[in-house]
């Protein structure tokens, strides 16, 4: 077992999409984002397959939930009650298996959440 660093929040909406093409990625994506007004997002691959999503609009922990639960649902599921319980969201950003996360897709606004995404990725990329 190694070290991993992550990406912790209790301010936004960050998603781990796993076992979904690029294109399922990007409508679930923009779906949200149109819905709930977002403002801007990130798609970064963790892994092929893998997509971890950060959105720039920093949100209630209640909000947040009602996005999970009822938005993206069976695609996460598992993620977000294990998430729920900590009461934070984490996303990895060191490597895993030799799979570094990649920024993929920078849309809309970058002023909040992904800035601060943005700090921990670069200061920690080469972890």
């Amino acid at each position: 077992m190694g070290i991993y660093i992550g990406f912790t929040t209790s301010a936004g909406l960050i998603i781990d999409l796993d076992d979904m093409n690029l294109p399922k990625v990007t409508r679930i994506v923009d779906k949200l984002y149109q819905t709930h007004d977002l403002e801007g997002y990130l798609i970064i691959e963790s892994s092929p397959n893998h997509y971890h999503v950060i959105f720039n609009k920093y949100l209630e922990w209640n909000k947040i939930t009602y996005i999970l639960f009822n938005f993206v649902k069976n695609s996460v599921i598992g993620w977000s009650i294990n998430q729920m319980r900590r009461g934070d969201l984490t996303l990895r950003i060191s490597t895993n298996k030799g799979h570094k996360p990649k920024i993929l897709t920078v849309y809309g606004e970058t002023d909040k959440l992904i800035k601060e995404y943005h700090t921990m990725y670069e200061l920690f990329k080469k972890w």
